[in-house]
């Protein structure tokens, strides 16, 4: 098997001494007095299932979408519903409903879905994907019930390639549930109708690569590199295979699903919706912090566990890593279902110079593109097509001694593109 793909990072030594602190640090648990629920998932508005009053218990619903389209939200501590309004307390800071639950701390259990047969059938464990409210956990956000819903699948491979610099909750959850994810890899599978033998669980970690290929799971160690954690190019990595432009990775018979997700969906099994996710908090921190927390939970919350070493205007709040994540609008939002880290970094600016031509954006394109010059055009006001085939994964900009603003420039590029198709 191939062991790398085309072009992508390798972060100097200080940057994976910090992850590697931050993967030393074992999962604290978090009980907020409030969560803050954002009724907007992918730009999909869910209906509230409950009103201003209810007493609400652990894993029950909070909103659903009519259409079944998105999965159902559900609660991850017991209290009262105390607030449904438009709010800006929101991650990006657009306007949405937004739910309130205010904690009575007595961590009771609501009626939870009844678990699923050892033999359950393919429907049954799709189903129960969107029962318990499973997306992709890595960022994206794809409701994972769409994804496994495909008949093209050949090969799984279930993604802890935490590639971001900073971030190490995805591994560290691997490590220390590793029975758990097997479980999980195994439903995931027969949700996919493959043998059990055609999953592989990937991973830059060597210790997550002990834990589970002890446990019998196929496993594959890859030499660090960002962006591995992307799936084209984790499906490069692994088998070699170039996912075509305008093909999706299914259409060549891959499915890829993150590590985290894969947990979600065996305790699914068992009957608890996902209502928690593993979140690191990392970067000019005095101690990073891996914490299991429940969907909600207002990021101040979360930071302050970390103790910043900036603060106020003199520090930026990162939601996700520093390469693909966004700035944080409000500390009084809730943590969402797919943000897997919080990233503190001291404010700055940097002064853009003119392009020197040197290639260095090229050279380290994982799709292959030439930055420089979509960026170019965009600023012209003119169009170059293949800046829909950008992943957004930041190397052009990381590399750039001219600190130019690829990534930005680029992707606004791509949407303007994509509102016009």
């Amino acid at each position: 098997m191939k062991r790398t793909f085309r072009g992508g990072v390798v972060f100097p030594a200080a940057l994976r001494d910090k992850k590697e602190t931050a993967l030393a640090s074992s999962f604290l648990p978090i009980l907020p007095k409030q969560l803050h629920l954002s009724l907007r998932q992918r730009n999909t508005e869910l209906e509230p299932t409950v009103a201003v009053g209810d007493t609400i218990r652990i894993g029950e619903p909070l909103a659903v979408d009519p259409t079944g389209t998105i999965p159902p939200l559900h609660c991850g501590i017991s209290g009262t519903v105390t607030a449904i309004e438009r709010s800006l307390a929101t991650l990006d800071g657009i306007p949405a409903t937004v739910i309130t639950v205010t904690n009575d701390g007595s961590h009771t259990f609501g009626s939870l879905l009844p678990p699923l047969p050892e033999n359950a059938s393919r429907d049954a464990l799709i189903q129960r994907m969107y029962d318990a409210g499973l997306v992709g956990m890595g960022g994206a956000g794809f409701p994972t019930h769409r994804k496994y819903q495909t008949d093209t699948v050949r090969h799984l491979l279930i993604n802890a390639c935490e590639c971001e610099p900073y971030l190490a909750g995805d591994v560290r959850l691997c490590i220390e549930q590793a029975d758990t994810l097997t479980e999980g890899i195994r439903l995931f599978a027969a949700a996919a109708g493959i043998p059990l033998r055609e999953a592989v669980f990937c991973t830059e970690s060597p210790a997550a690569a002990a834990r589970l290929s002890g446990l019998g799971v196929r496993t594959v160690l890859l030499r660090g590199r960002y962006p591995q954690g992307s799936e084209r190019q984790l499906i490069a990595a692994v088998f070699g295979r170039e996912i075509p432009g305008g093909c999706f990775p299914a259409d060549c018979g891959f499915l890829v699903s993150n590590s985290a997700t894969a947990i979600a969906m065996a305790e699914a099994a068992h009957g608890l919706p996902l209502t928690h996710r593993s979140v690191t908090v990392s970067g000019e921190v005095a101690r990073p912090v891996n914490l299991l927390a429940p969907i909600g939970t207002p990021i101040s919350d979360l930071i302050e566990l970390a103790a910043p070493l900036v603060s106020g205007r003199r520090c930026r709040y990162i939601a996700g890593g520093p390469m693909t994540g966004t700035r944080i609008a409000t500390l009084a939002a809730g943590l969402p279902k797919t943000c897997g880290g919080i990233t503190v970094l001291p404010a700055h600016r940097t002064k853009e110079s003119a392009c020197i031509r040197c290639g260095g954006c090229v050279r380290v394109c994982p799709a292959g593109l030439m930055p420089f010059r979509i960026e170019a055009a965009y600023l012209a006001g003119e169009r170059d097509d293949t800046a829909t085939a950008c992943i957004s994964c930041g190397c052009c900009s990381y590399v750039c001694p001219a600190k130019r603003n690829l990534a930005a420039h680029i992707g606004k590029a791509r949407s303007e593109m994509r509102q016009r198709s």
